[in-house]
């Protein structure tokens, strides 16, 4: 596989897939040198394990033609100081942010009780990450 790729830009449309551990992601090699991924807008969700490990991610911008991020999908991003969910997000997977740590912020653009009623109840589960609900 390719080891050297520092921006990940995906393209498509409908769903990413989904991946049951890290060793399959087409990017594997690299998931230690990605700072960047771009999401194309025709891209509706985030699969499972996506981005599973990627310690040097600095920036990703979620469109809002993203509907639901999988399971793990953020595991151990831990150089990304923040990420911002945009309000098109319906749902959320166990674990999504396993590993974040209390200086990293997830910025959520909708309420509490909406996250409450639609993502995992174990969406957060291992993230100690500041979570702020922009909307009331």
């Amino acid at each position: 596989g390719v080891s050297n790729i520092k921006e990940l830009v995906l393209t498509g449309t409908g769903d990413m897939n989904n991946y049951m551990m890290d060793m399959v992601l087409p990017w594997y090699f690299s998931v230690n040198n990605i700072s960047k991924v771009t999401i194309s807008d025709t891209l509706t969700s985030i699969g499972d394990y996506e981005f599973y490990r990627c310690s040097r991610l600095t920036e990703i911008n979620i469109p809002s033609s993203v509907i639901s991020i999988g399971m793990e999908t953020f595991y151990g991003c831990t150089s990304l100081t923040s990420i911002e969910i945009p309000s098109s997000i319906t749902k959320v997977g166990n674990n999504a942010f396993s590993g974040w740590n209390a200086s990293q912020t997830i910025d959520i653009k909708n309420t509490e009780d909406f996250v409450n009623n639609n993502w995992s109840s174990n969406w957060k589960s291992g993230c100690s990450a500041q979570v702020n609900y922009l909307q009331q």
